[in-house]
């Protein structure tokens, strides 16, 4: 590495760690809402989910809303008749649901059930119609569940792995806060280093509760009006935004600056391989996406990751799933993203994007304008074969902010 790319990356280091430092919430939430107007774009507001819901309606509404999570909320004077909280009206937190949770709870279900009735649904070679009758059969029933029990399963731990919910908490008090301090508190602040993906935006209640907060981003029934939701798309778009004050950063290369994973560390899977053994897998290992090669390009099952990059499965992939099409899970997993893609198609959400690619050597704005440009969570980098050499994340850019800040 010459001398001048280091002072690239050392000045570019400089620029972010000035950036999270000087940026605040504040400056994101109306660099949002400046967007909002500007594209006079129609907002269907901020998704919550009652605790009492159905895992039914709590898919419904995240599909409604095109998101992947929401805040699971009780509203004590909350109208039964209608089909959203009023967000206008205080809410107690209770923690937050996504796809994902749901899905992971139902394989604990799947796996447990196929056990108990000694039907091998979980080996490789199982048979495709038994999957899908199975799936059919506990899907029906999984709709009828409350969000409660998927809550309560989650933090006992689904797969063996209890985890914090998926969310946090800033109060309308503190929105001057750093960008900084929201991330390594907020976005950071769960146990088992899993991150969250967004923060609630909340005005409290009132002034005692504020007096027993241990810190900004308490989130143990946390109680006020819904103000926003901050995630980290939201963060690393105003990142992009603000690349003009940013020259050094904006020359310097993925890999100069040591963002993101590279490919020996990178999980692949081949495009047969059945969607509810990805998943499975996904679950039990921690795992938010990975790569997906081609099956004809994969020479030997112990070189997959030589394979040609062909799409890729992240918990994105997920989002507006429905219980009646569980049963897509038993489809090999490339013929599942194109079930999932005309769903979208007839239900009018093209949002989400098969693959998203730079070259091996790009440089971090380029990766940036395709997290603006697109809005999803991961970029590959890939070589001239085709062959995926790493990927980056937002996680990974907000990672990068908070290390440098110390």
């Amino acid at each position: 590495v010459s001398e001048k790319t280091m002072a690239t990356a050392r000045d570019g280091a400089r620029e972010l760690a000035a950036f999270g430092r000087d940026s605040t919430v504040k400056d994101v939430l109306q660099w949002k809402e400046n967007l909002r107007i500007g594209s006079q774009s129609e907002t269907k507001g901020t998704i919550l989910i009652d605790v009492h819901d159905t895992v039914g309606k709590a898919l419904r509404l995240l599909a409604d809303g095109n998101v992947l999570s929401a805040p699971v909320v009780v509203q004590e004077k909350r109208n039964s008749a209608s089909k959203r909280i009023d967000v206008r009206d205080p809410v107690t937190l209770v923690g937050f649901l996504g796809v994902t949770d749901v899905l992971k709870v139902f394989l604990e279900e799947f796996v447990r059930d196929a056990f108990e009735n000694n039907r091998d649904l979980i080996a490789e070679n199982a048979d495709v119609r038994e999957r899908v009758e199975e799936l059919d059969r506990l899907g029906e029933m999984f709709e009828r569940k409350t969000v409660s029990s998927i809550c309560n399963a989650v933090c006992a731990g689904a797969f063996s792995s209890p985890q914090r919910y998926d969310g946090g908490v800033v109060y309308t008090k503190d929105l001057e806060m750093s960008l900084t301090t929201a991330i390594h508190e907020g976005f950071f602040n769960v146990r088992d280093t899993i991150p969250a993906h967004r923060l609630l935006i909340l005005q409290p209640e009132d002034d005692l509760f504020l007096q027993h907060l241990k810190s900004p981003t308490t989130t143990m029934f946390a109680r006020g009006k819904v103000v926003d939701i901050l995630s980290q798309s939201d963060v690393v778009g105003y990142l992009h935004a603000k690349l003009e004050s940013l020259p050094s950063l904006s020359q310097c290369k993925i890999a100069d600056m040591e963002i993101g994973t590279s490919w020996s560390d990178m999980v692949f899977v081949t495009s047969e391989m059945p969607a509810i053994d990805v998943l499975s897998m996904m679950c039990s290992k921690g795992l938010t996406s990975l790569a997906i090669v081609a099956h004809d390009s994969v020479e030997s099952p112990r070189a997959v990751e030589r394979g040609r990059l062909e799409g890729n499965l992240s918990t994105s992939d997920f989002r507006g799933l429905q219980p009646h099409e569980f049963r897509t899970l038993a489809l090999p997993v490339q013929k599942f993203l194109a079930a999932r893609k005309m769903s979208e198609v007839q239900t009018k959400n093209t949002e989400n994007i098969d693959l998203v690619s730079v070259p091996e050597e790009a440089n971090i704005l380029q990766a940036l304008e395709m997290l603006a440009k697109y809005r999803v969570h991961r970029v590959y980098r890939v070589n001239e074969a085709g062959r995926a050499m790493g990927v980056i994340t937002l996680t990974d850019i907000l990672l990068l902010i908070d290390n440098l800040a110390s």
